[in-house]
């Protein structure tokens, strides 16, 4: 079954297979990320995103996240949590999140792979373009921050 997972970045081009190149570039002459593909050394523009649809999204899905950590177990069939840690977050940057960008901090996802089973098995499965970020970067992309350590802080 054919799949394509490939991850890329602004601060280096990404190889796919050896067949071509890909990256990400902030354009601030047309306000865009975009999506470079390289082949035989031609480069091109393969998709792009507008930064303030963009920023839209960031402040509308992402204005705040609590990040939960826990130790989990199965007992008797049944899995329980035990959370043990947590990270609140507040206020995302636009400039911050550019930053990452190009950085490398973020990246971007591409996620096609297949049905393993049922009526659809072997028939694509578009799992969507994501945007990622390590665990230990989700701090540099927020105005305010607190965790379980210090919840005496008043966030929201």
């Amino acid at each position: 079954m054919k799949q394509l997972h490939a991850s890329f970045f602004a601060n280096r081009w990404a190889s796919f297979k050896g067949i071509f190149e890909i990256r990400l570039n902030i354009n601030s002459t047309t306000n865009q990320l975009e999506c470079l593909f390289k082949k035989d050394g031609i480069e091109i523009k393969m998709a792009y995103w507008d930064l303030q649809t963009l920023k839209q999204s960031l402040y509308s899905k992402l204005k705040a996240l609590v990040v939960v950590d826990a130790n989990s177990k199965v007992e008797n069939g049944h899995e329980y949590f035990h959370y043990t840690s947590f990270q609140a977050y507040q206020n995302p940057s636009m400039s911050k999140f550019l930053k990452l960008i190009e950085k490398g901090d973020i990246g971007v996802d591409f996620r096609i792979g297949s049905y393993k089973s049922g009526p659809k098995f072997g028939q694509a499965h578009d799992h969507g373009t994501g945007f990622r970020i390590a665990k230990t970067n989700i701090t540099e992309l927020y105005e305010d921050h607190i965790s379980s350590t210090n919840r005496n802080t008043q966030l929201f």
